[in-house]
C-alpha cells in the first residue's frame, strides 16, 4: 500500500539561521503556544544536532544552504500543511497568534498574511508587514504606532520574511520562480510576484508576535538600499529618472537622520553602478486566485477556510 502523507491545517516553519539563542526563543514560543492541527518544522543546513531531543515534537528538514530564502524554499517543498507560517531569528509567538493569522485566508484572494510585530520594550508596533513610500522602497508598516489604522492596513505590500503566513502552493511557486539567497530580495520579490498574479497581502490585526526591527530584516543599511532600489527598477518598472528623484527626495527627508544615510547611499550607488543580480527568475507560472478557485471543486458544505485553501 502506498504511503499517505499526513495532512495539517498549518505548518509552522522555524529556520535555524546560526544564532542558537534567537532560534530557541522562536521555537520555545511556538511550542508553548502551539495551535491544534499544526506541525512544527525546524529547518537547518545540516549543522543543528537537536541538543534538546525534540524529535517527538518537531520535524527536521535539511536545507541545501544556510540562507533564510533557501530554508523557506526547502520547507515549502516538504511541509504537509495547507498554509505555512515562517517565524524566525528571535521572533516570538503569542497565545492565539496562529489561528488569528489563518482567519484572514478566508478571503479567497489573500495570498500572504502579516502578523503585527510589537516591541518588547514599549509594546508599540515594530512592523505590520511592509509598505512602499516616497522615502523608501520598503518601510516597516505602522512602525512606532500604538495601534493599526485602516489606512495603514490598506497600505500593506508584503510581510516580513521572518514573520509571515503563506498559502503553501503559492509559496512553493514563488520560491521556484525567484531563486535567491538574499533575504532582502526575497522579502520584496516574493509578495510582488503574488501581487502581480492577483493575490493580496493582508494584515492580521489580532495576530501578534514579539520582535524588534533587526529580527524582521528592516534595519536600514547600504546593502539593503542597493538591493531594494535595483529590484524596484526591475520588478516595478521604475525609471532611472524617477528612481533618482525618489532617492534625492528621501535624502532630503532624512538629512537629520544619520541612521538612514547608509540605505540612501546604497540606493544612489545602485543607480550609478546599474543593477546587479540578486536572484534568478525561472519560467514558473503562478495561478491567480480565480484560477485556484476554479481548480478546487469542493462540496457546498465545505467551510470557507477549506474553500480558501
Amino acid at each position: 500500500m502506498a504511503r499517505r502523507d499526513p495532512s495539517y491545517r498549518l505548518s509552522i516553519v522555524v529556520p535555524h539561521l546560526g544564532n542558537d539563542a534567537r532560534f530557541e526563543d522562536s521555537l520555545v514560543s511556538v511550542l508553548e503556544n502551539r495551535p491544534a492541527d499544526a506541525e512544527v518544522c525546524v529547518v537547518h543546513d545540516g549543522r543543528y544536532d537537536d541538543p534538546f531531543e525534540l524529535g517527538d515534537e518537531v520535524r527536521f528538514i535539511t536545507s541545501p544552504g544556510p540562507s533564510l530564502p533557501e530554508m523557506i524554499a526547502a520547507a515549502a517543498d516538504r511541509v504537509f500543511g495547507r498554509f505555512v507560517h515562517v517565524i524566525a531569528d528571535g521572533v516570538r509567538a503569542s497565545e492565539g497568534w496562529a489561528d488569528a493569522g489563518l482567519e484572514l485566508f478566508e478571503h479567497e484572494d489573500a495570498g500572504v498574511v502579516a502578523p503585527i510585530a510589537r516591541s518588547v520594550v514599549n509594546d508599540k508596533i515594530t512592523a505590520a508587514g511592509w509598505t512602499s513610500t516616497a522615502r523608501s522602497v520598503v518601510a516597516p508598516l505602522a512602525a512606532m504606532k500604538p495601534s493599526l489604522g485602516r489606512r495603514d492596513a490598506a497600505a500593506i505590500r508584503g510581510a516580513c520574511l521572518t514573520a509571515s503566513f503563506w498559502r503553501r502552493n503559492e509559496l512553493r511557486c514563488v520560491t521556484e520562480k525567484f531563486v535567491t539567497t538574499n533575504a532582502v530580495a526575497a522579502q520584496y520579490v516574493w509578495p510582488k510576484l503574488l501581487s502581480q498574479a492577483g493575490w493580496r497581502c493582508v494584515v492580521a490585526d489580532q495576530s501578534f508576535v514579539i520582535a524588534d526591527e533587526s529580527m524582521l530584516g528592516m534595519s536600514p543599511s547600504f546593502s539593503q538600499g542597493a538591493t531594494l532600489r535595483s529590484l524596484a527598477r526591475q520588478f516595478s518598472g521604475d525609471s532611472l529618472v524617477g528612481s533618482a528623484m525618489a532617492v534625492g527626495f528621501s535624502g532630503v527627508l532624512h538629512i537629520a537622520q544619520p541612521r538612514a544615510w547608509g540605505r540612501i547611499l546604497g540606493e544612489a550607488t545602485s543607480l550609478l553602478a546599474g543593477s546587479s543580480p540578486t536572484g534568478t527568475l525561472h519560467d514558473v507560472e503562478i495561478s491567480s486566485p480565480e484560477d485556484r478557485i476554479r481548480s478546487i471543486r469542493l462540496p457546498e458544505s465545505a467551510t470557507p477556510l477549506r474553500r480558501a485553501a
